[in-house]
């Protein structure tokens, strides 16, 4: 078959490593695979060198008055194509890519659902955008009423997806039949400590400095690293020998530069940027983090655990599907540093307890989080039987 790929963009993060993944897997179960993007935004390196066809249409990073149009860009693009399945991933996609495979004539449509469609409404405050909700609730059941699957990526996300229908004739039963839980997965193979090499003596860190790292879009309020930079700061005060290390980059790089500078932090904290080598930074963590005010089930989490860290997480979403309080790590709510603080506290100054979580995550990721089994699972609902030829 020839599968359509539909994601934003076609860079880097936590839906675009699964998207390459599922490609991969595509391409050795003997399917040719099609990538496109929405935004017209520069596509990473790994995809161009699988050797696929890659679109980039003319929609914004942001939402913007294109991103309505570019409904029909796809959908002459799809007519294009003529690709036995299309498959969307991500909220603007979710809503873009059933309805212009539709308009294309294409009736086998696919449609993953990663994130909480509150996601989009979340303003630089915290607060909602009661309008951006809204818009965000039609996004979803549109792009799931006209699926034939949809796959949510955790349990919390298919009940909410259901919840979204109640009240609505018919659609609540149907949406129930299309609906599958996937977990994304990974190959934990790929993880694991990683040599020193000089890099604690090049980034200022002692050899019985804690490690505490966050790998992060920089996207605040989103991401909670403004939030994590309290809590570093308290750690400070306390007298903690850490060193904080965020890997990741993005439009809040500045503001939050300035935050850790207005903190007091320029000694406990070092801004990385773009790490290529994922599993390598992974591996010289003593502890991860992740402070989102969000999340669908953020595949990162499962890295760290691979790599055998202990994982202190905000409760959102489906965290706790893979993170369990007190096991393999730490849950605290979003949005308040000092829980965080005390988590990071607790395993900072329990070096034997937080490598015993660690251990833990480890098998966890594999023993229930195999990649290959969980992308087998959602390449067999594209089904032999399922194209539009």
């Amino acid at each position: 078959m020839l599968i359509a790929q539909v994601v934003r963009s076609a860079g880097h993060g936590g839906i675009e490593t699964h998207v390459y993944e599922l490609i991969c897997a595509c391409i050795d179960a003997g399917h040719r695979v099609a990538l496109i993007s929405l935004a017209d935004a520069k596509v990473d390196k790994r995809f161009r060198d699988l050797g696929i066809e890659v679109l980039t249409l003319n929609d914004t990073m942001g939402m913007s008055g294109k991103s309505l149009m570019n409904v029909f860009a796809l959908s002459r693009a799809l007519k294009a194509l003529k690709p036995d399945v299309v498959h969307s991933h991500g909220t603007r996609p979710v809503f873009a890519g059933p309805i212009a495979a539709h308009l294309a004539g294409i009736k086998n449509v696919v449609t993953t659902i990663h994130n909480s469609y509150r996601l989009m409404s979340i303003r630089d405050d915290g607060s909602s955008d009661r309008k951006l909700l809204l818009a965000g609730k039609v996004i979803y059941l549109s792009g799931a009423a006209l699926s034939r699957s949809v796959i949510t990526d955790a349990d919390w996300l298919a009940e909410e997806v259901k919840g979204l229908a109640k009240g609505i004739p018919f659609l609540g039963k149907r949406l129930s039949r299309k609906l599958s839980t996937i977990h994304i997965g990974i190959d934990s193979g790929l993880y694991g400590r990683s040599p020193d090499e000089g890099f604690r003596e090049k980034y200022g860190i002692g050899k019985r400095t804690v490690v505490i790292g966050a790998v992060s879009r920089l996207d605040e309020p989103k991401k909670g690293i403004g939030v994590l930079l309290r809590s570093a700061r308290i750690l400070k005060d306390r007298g903690v020998d850490f060193k904080l290390l965020i890997v990741g980059d993005g439009d809040s790089k500045k503001k939050l530069v300035r935050l850790a500078d207005e903190l007091g932090l320029n000694d406990k904290v070092v801004f990385f940027g773009f790490w290529k080598d994922l599993p390598d930074i992974l591996g010289k963590f003593d502890v991860f983090v992740l402070p989102s005010l969000s999340e669908g089930f953020p595949i990162v989490n499962l890295e760290a655990m691979a790599s055998s860290l202990p994982v202190v997480s905000t409760d959102v979403g489906g965290v706790s599907e893979a993170v369990r309080d007190g096991y393999n790590g730490k849950l605290v709510p979003p949005g308040d540093p000092a829980p965080l603080a005390e988590a990071l506290f607790e395993l900072a100054s329990g070096p034997e307890r937080a490598r015993e979580m660690g251990v833990r995550g480890r098998k966890m990721v594999e023993s229930s989080f195999r990649k290959k089994e969980l992308l087998d699972r959602i390449i067999a609902l594209y089904g032999p039987d399922r194209g539009n030829r």
